[in-house]
């Protein structure tokens, strides 16, 4: 799978939105991370959703949700592990080389979701990115130990609205 093309100096640019995100008041910015990749555009498109001109984004809304949501010591409680941000620096990689990609699952704001599942040596992460106007946005992140096997159950850890049909693509490639 061909890689995410990043627009600028994405790690530069990645580390001021976190650092932004952690300060008080709302300080809201977005970057791009780049264009979908042909393959995703294709994958999408069999699943009758049309990202040909969408861009990935990130902005300081998603990353303070998935610090303070899933960054802290509530997120093992609930099975997973807490997010640091060398995770969060993950995400090019993420999107570029995903293990599984689900289609069909729904945010509680009725929008549709692209769930990235990738695999690593110190457990699975899980990314969701809300469609949006012509933008690929990122809504969260999660992260499971490396014992659950997330890649064989994609469909426990990835909701829908009960009437959209889940569509979960698997891709070979597992990093390590």
């Amino acid at each position: 799978m061909p890689e995410v093309k990043i627009n600028r100096p994405f790690s530069i640019e990645l580390g001021d939105l976190i650092h932004k995100a952690n300060q008080p008041g709302h300080n809201h910015r977005i970057i791009t991370i780049g264009n979908p990749t042909p393959w995703l555009i294709d994958v999408a498109r069999e699943n009758t959703l049309h990202i040909e001109r969408f861009t990935h984004i990130v902005d300081t809304s998603a990353i303070r949700h998935i610090l303070t949501r899933h960054g802290d010591a509530k997120e093992k409680a609930r099975g997973g592990i807490p997010l640091a941000r060398t995770d969060i620096e993950l995400i090019p990689h993420i999107l570029s080389e995903p293990n599984q990609v689900a289609f069909g699952a729904i945010s509680k704001q009725g929008k549709q979701l692209i769930v990235y599942i990738k695999q690593t040596t110190d457990g699975t992460l899980i990314l969701m990115e809300e469609v949006r106007n012509k933008t690929l946005a990122l809504k969260t992140m999660r992260k499971y130990p490396a014992t659950i096997n997330v890649l064989l159950n994609a469909d426990l850890y990835v909701r829908n609205d009960g009437r959209t049909p889940l569509t979960i693509v698997n891709f070979a490639k597992i990093s390590t």
